[in-house]
């Protein structure tokens, strides 16, 4: 009976790529068309013996080579996301975060909500007596660290993405009418706050998630084929605790040229 969708908190994994590349984009550490080149391992502080690494070079021993942030998201290259993450710090990725309502209750009208974990140095000293280091800040970019949202809240972040940066209260109850049709309760959509994503950055999202699911390379191209609509999307594999097994997310809006529901 547990309500996994408003109440399980789990981390993000890929999912958050989008949010830290918006928050890249509009904060000008990265631009639409500059390309990163995908290294296998992320050697920015190799000196200190940490070198993440990004997914393919540990399945296949590949890399993604020269990306842009759209190219990116369509492959889910961690290699881009630590250095763009590295070049916001954990202050803007949190900020950003915040504004689209994650680490937040949504407030749906439904007991139990969690409020989720967002990873920041003053929750990691709070919950683990922990100091923050640069290399939680490369790690948290890809939605690992201590990061752990609800199912509900991501619906609303894609929401929020869908609508350009506008967000929404979260609601349960469109109308309540009377068998004879007698409306006696219409709710009213009520905007929670905007972040103006400049067009640049909305159409840079736009076009890696449309790429996941519809371009060669997208990671979740194999499961979309065939559709009558495009559908954007991201895939997100997250790793939890010491297990060998990893959460699955799937984030999206369709359809892409006209969002009508976020998931």
């Amino acid at each position: 009976m547990f309500n996994r969708a408003i109440a399980g908190s789990y981390p993000p994994g890929s999912t958050f790529k989008i949010l830290t590349a918006i928050a890249g984009l509009q904060e000008k550490v990265i631009t639409p068309n500059e390309k990163i080149l995908d290294t296998g391992r992320y050697l920015y502080f190799a000196s200190s013996g940490f070198t993440p690494a990004c997914w393919i070079w540990n399945r296949y021993h590949r890399t993604h080579g020269w990306v842009n942030v759209s190219d990116a998201l369509k492959v889910s290259c961690n290699v881009f996301f630590y250095e763009t993450g590295r070049r916001l710090g954990i202050s803007k990725i949190s900020k950003y975060a915040t504004l689209f309502g994650l680490g937040e209750k949504t407030n749906i009208q439904i007991d139990g909500e969690s409020k989720g974990v967002l990873a920041n140095p003053e929750n990691k000293k709070k919950i683990f007596s922990q100091s923050w280091y640069p290399g939680d800040t490369v790690i948290a970019a890809i939605g690992q660290s201590i990061n752990a949202f609800t199912p509900i809240q991501m619906a609303s972040f894609i929401s929020t993405v869908a609508n350009g940066g506008i967000r929404y209260q979260v609601n349960i109850v469109k109308e309540i009418s009377t068998n004879d049709g007698q409306i006696l309760l219409k709710s009213k959509p009520k905007v929670l706050n905007t972040i103006n994503m400049d067009k640049s950055t909305k159409e840079a999202i736009f076009e890696g998630m449309k790429g996941v699911t519809s371009e060669e390379g997208g990671t979740a191209r194999a499961a979309f084929n065939g559709l009558p609509f495009i559908v954007a999307g991201k895939t997100g594999t997250s790793q939890f605790g010491s297990s060998k097994n990893n959460h699955g997310w799937f984030v999206g809006f369709a359809p892409y040229d006209d969002p009508q529901i976020a998931f």
